[in-house]
Parts: structure tokens; C-alpha cells; sequence
């Protein structure tokens, strides 16, 4: 069981133990990317204030931006790195 949260976008929904399975794995290669379903979830659940995307592009950022609190304000929304910034620069920002 993982030992925190996980929003599965394979799954759509949070996962728990099956992350911890070898075929959850090899399905998260060639699955149907379940993304705003999964956004969904996280935001039912957790309602959270700040977004933080870990990858080398802040490509989901504006995806999840469509998909939850349409019309609400005061979320923050970080990317860990920007290729238009110092990573350094970026991650301390993060």
C-alpha cells in the first residue's frame, strides 16, 4: 500500500495496493490515459490549493487548469522545471 495518496491516471480514481503490481505497470504503457478523470478525483477528495508538476515541462499544468475549478481562484500552479528558466531558478520557485 503506498504511503500516500496516488491518483492513478490509468485507473482515473485513486489507486492503492495495485500500483504495488507488476500489471498495473505494464497496463500504465499501452492504457488509456484517464487524465481529467483522475484530476477530478484529486480534487473531490483532497480539494488542494496548490498544483505541482514534476517533469522536465510544464505540459499538464494547463490540461489540469481546464478540467478542475472552473471559475475558481487563489490555486497555485508550480512546475518543478521550465526549460524557459534556470532550473535551479525553477525548482526554488516550486
Amino acid at each position: 500500500k503506498p504511503s500516500m495518496r496516488f491518483f492513478s491516471t490509468l485507473l482515473g480514481r485513486e489507486a492503492s495496493e495495485e500500483i504495488s503490481q507488476t500489471q498495473y505497470w505494464v497496463d500504465h504503457i499501452s492504457g488509456t490515459v484517464r487524465f481529467a478523470a483522475a484530476m477530478e478525483a484529486l480534487e473531490a477528495a483532497l480539494e488542494p490549493e496548490v498544483f505541482l508538476e514534476l517533469g522536465s515541462t510544464p505540459t499538464l499544468l494547463g490540461m489540469a487548469k481546464r478540467f478542475l475549478r472552473k471559475g475558481a481562484k487563489g490555486e497555485v500552479w508550480l512546475p518543478s522545471l521550465d526549460p524557459k528558466v534556470k532550473d535551479a531558478d525553477s525548482v526554488a520557485k516550486a
